[in-house]
């Protein structure tokens, strides 16, 4: 017998039980979450409650810091002024008593008189040109180290100053070499070889700047015969230049000229004026080099024993060519892709002592209408490192030149800053394998710091840094670079000139390659964030040693970390070094405790603050941001590390030089390397 089925009255009693049950778990279960959700309301609470009173008690300490040093800072912005005046009015005096009649590159008034005489004056012969553009590119030499000394200070009003005047000497060398040019090709007849059956004229002049030769080489060919060839050798080799004329030109009265000057003339310091940047991905390497050709004015015609020559407008301006259509250049709107069937112009010129050539050199040419240094059309660049002699194909006209990538050198595998003085001026021995430091002449103090930038090919450039002046201890480039005390913003574009870019532009980290990340391009920090570390790595490099931290590059623009210690050399000349420490350096605006507790202020001053950690973990392989977030902040790094350090340090750091300092933040300004290692 089956079992009883449940009556209609037995089934809506279950079911009206299990709705009920249902209803009370549903209850109980928004019991719960209402529950949940006013504890974690209330923690959330709570905790932005703690948050808020810790980022109050944050900026009440950041502003009590900066109220407390208030005073110091202005004491030592008024030394350095004072001391600044000082070096200058004696550095003035020296000058003076040398009675030097060269132009003065850093007297406004002295450069346009100069500038204005130069446009004022006729030089028809190509000699006198030639003297003047050597005694140019030596004030213009002059101009660029002034010029990197303002980019060091941070003073722009000047950079631009300096690149406006530059540009000026530059288009004034031109001009003076193109009107004697134009000359010579009007009396080129007067310059006829017998003997040789050609016209062929070079000319060189050298003048001197801070020690270096500026060097201005010229040669000019005319083919006046229009004789047929396959391939014409112009010898310059003398003047250190020389070009192979190919058959094309052959038909062609024409002129062509090979000019070296020791300048980049186009795309030095990344423009000369406003508006007209060139963020070039190259350097340039020993000067420039220019192949020209130029349509010959009509030739002279004997009358009766009288010689007539037409006057046209080429008797005073000439008029280039290109290359191999022999139409005029300023009538071509665009300088398109070279033609594939014209045979190559082949060029040779020596390349000065210290330049640096790689074992694959580029060489290209400027275009002046995209504005830009270009490698199509220029093949086989070839350099005898014995001879140095560089040659080259091209099948452009115009500006060349020897060139470098910018970013080539970056971004620095590291970077490392130590402390090498002691106390009562002895120097500390050797350190990797380099000569010890010797004290710097005329300097009043024994603070010294060596620093050291790898390069990503692990070339070390290693530069002792002192009160007033820099010195390069390796690599070796000759020229008597190595040893010579000089200032670091001439230091740094001298190494440019030779070939070590470590003075690089924003511009350069869109071409710089990070190590952690396969792709181009690398973020810098910001323009105050990179200042404030300047600024407090200088105060106190008396005692601290400093070196690069692998994490840098990933935090963005608004966070910069390096390592710190103490340092040792005075307590047993570092054979026993103390462990680095950790410290990050942010944008107050942009930091956690900001984020978390915004509206209440920001910290004073320039916005940035600082943290230092220990270093626990040295295989770690991300920054622990936790660590900085559970330390206390400081506006000052000497605040920061007073707590973990000696208080013959901290009274090291403040009794340090206001010279030395200065002179080392102008050195970090210009290599970066917070932002670019």
């Amino acid at each position: 017998m089956g079992k009883k089925k449940k009556s209609k009255a037995q089934l809506e009693e279950e079911r009206r039980l299990q709705e009920e049950a249902e209803a009370a778990a549903a209850a109980e279960a928004e019991r719960l979450r209402l529950e949940e959700e006013k504890r974690k309301a209330e923690e959330e609470a709570r905790i932005k409650e703690e948050q808020r009173v810790a980022r109050v008690a944050e900026i009440e300490r950041l502003s009590g810091e900066f109220e407390q040093h208030k005073d110091w800072l202005a004491d030592k912005a008024t030394q350095l002024a004072h001391d600044t005046q000082v070096n200058a009015a004696a550095a003035a005096w020296t000058a003076y008593r040398q009675c030097d009649p060269k132009v003065d590159a850093d007297d406004e008034a002295d450069l346009n008189t100069y500038l204005s005489l130069v446009d004022e004056t006729e030089l028809p012969q190509l000699q006198d040109a030639l003297d003047r553009g050597a005694r140019t590119a030596a004030i213009s030499r002059d101009l660029r180290r002034i010029m990197a000394a303002a980019r060091a200070a941070g003073d722009a009003p000047r950079v631009e100053l300096c690149a406006g005047f530059l540009r000026r000497l530059f288009d004034s060398n031109a001009a003076k070499l193109d009107y004697a040019t134009a000359r010579l090709l009007h009396l080129s007849d007067r310059h006829y070889n017998a003997e040789a059956n050609e016209i062929l004229v070079k000319g060189k002049s050298d003048a001197e700047a801070g020690g270096e030769a500026c060097t201005v080489s010229y040669g000019v060919w005319v083919n006046h015969e229009k004789r047929g060839f396959r391939l014409k050798t112009l010898d310059f080799t003398e003047v250190g230049l020389q070009v192979e004329v190919p058959k094309p030109v052959a038909p062609h009265r024409i002129a062509v000229r090979s000019v070296y000057v020791p300048y980049d003339e186009h795309s030095y310091g990344n423009g000369y004026v406003a508006g007209e940047g060139v963020d070039s991905p190259y350097a340039v390497l020993g000067g420039t080099f220019h192949v020209d050709m130029f349509e010959m004015p009509p030739p002279k015609k004997t009358i009766k024993g009288f010689e007539v020559r037409p006057l046209t407008d080429l008797k005073d301006k000439v008029n280039r060519l290109n290359y191999p259509s022999m139409t005029p250049l300023a009538q071509e709107e665009t300088r398109g892709p070279p033609p594939t069937h014209a045979p190559f112009i082949r060029c040779q010129l020596s390349v000065p002592e210290g330049v640096l050539v790689g074992e694959e050199p580029i060489v290209g040419w400027w275009n002046d209408i995209e504005r830009q240094w270009e490698t199509e059309g220029v093949e086989e660049a070839e350099f005898n490192a014995e001879k140095r002699i560089l040659r080259f194909h091209t099948l452009r006209v115009g500006a060349h030149a020897l060139l470098k990538k910018r970013a080539a050198d970056l971004p620095y595998k590291s970077f490392r800053l130590n402390v090498m003085h002691v106390e009562g001026g002895d120097f500390m021995e050797d350190i990797d394998g380099l000569p010890a430091p010797k004290p710097f002449k005329g300097q009043s103090r024994p603070e010294c710091v060596r620093i050291t930038l790898t390069l990503p090919n692990a070339t070390k450039v290693v530069v002792d840094v002192g009160e007033t002046a820099c010195r390069l201890v390796a690599p070796y480039l000759g020229l008597g670079l190595v040893g010579e005390e000089m200032p670091g913003s001439e230091l740094v574009q001298r190494l440019g000139e030779a070939g070590i870019h470590v003075a690089p532009s924003d511009a350069d980290a869109q071409n710089a390659k990070s190590a952690n990340n396969p792709m181009p391009g690398i973020t810098v920090k910001t323009s105050v964030l990179e200042e404030t570390v300047y600024e407090e790595v200088a105060s106190v490099a008396a005692s601290f040693d400093v070196e690069s931290c692998t994490f840098n590059t990933d935090l963005g623009d608004g966070k910069c970390v390096f390592k710190i210690r103490e340092t040792s050399i005075f307590t047993g000349a570092n054979d026993m070094t103390l462990d680095y420490d950790l410290c990050l350096v942010e944008d107050d605006a942009r930091s956690l405790s900001n984020a978390n507790a915004p509206g209440i202020g920001l910290a004073p001053g320039n916005g940035a603050k600082m943290t230092v950690v220990p270093e626990l973990n040295k295989e770690a392989r991300r920054l622990d941001m936790d660590a900085f977030a559970a330390g206390t902040t400081y506006l000052y790094l000497q605040n920061a590390l007073a707590g973990g350090a000696s208080p013959e340090a901290m009274e090291r750091v403040r009794s340090s030089s206001v010279l030395f300092q200065d002179n080392l933040k102008r050195f970090l300004r210009l290599t970066r390397p917070f932002s670019f290692c």
